[in-house]
């Protein structure tokens, strides 16, 4: 089983492709960053089709992306609220949405890795959601 694990943050979708082995442990093959530069409709077209291209090269059975904050300090900016929109209409993937305390229940409970080898760190984030879709 492949899933995608997606952060969005400010203008960009940093994906994490894992993939479930037969041991039941998720493996990062990938990462990838998919970029959104502003939110007219050709950008928002062809990060779409980026997306598409990524889904049509993995067939993830799930994709898990962050939810957005919507108020506060650190709520989400109008270009993160159209990348979540077009995420959540893609019929392609089965696409799940994971708030922050959620993820966080998770690592505390050892339920999904936290640590992972290969990766930078800014890509910890997707790693961990990719994780949950691998539960």
């Amino acid at each position: 089983m492949v899933v995608f694990g997606v952060e969005l943050k400010g203008s960009d979708a940093i994906v994490v492709v894992v993939e479930k082995n037969n041991d039941g442990e998720c493996m990062g093959k990938e990462y990838k960053i998919v970029s959104l530069n502003s939110t007219n409709q050709e950008d928002a077209q062809s990060f779409r089709d980026l997306f598409v291209a990524l889904i049509d090269q993995y067939s993830p059975s799930k994709t898990v992306i962050n939810t957005r904050q919507q108020r506060g300090e650190y709520a989400a900016g109008a270009v993160t609220f159209v990348m979540e929109g077009i995420l959540l209409t893609l019929q392609q993937t089965n696409v799940m949405s994971i708030a922050n305390p959620t993820l966080k229940a998770k690592l505390k409970a050892k339920s999904i890795q936290s640590n992972f080898t290969g990766y930078p760190k800014y890509a910890e984030k997707a790693y961990q959601l990719a994780s949950v879709g691998c539960l």
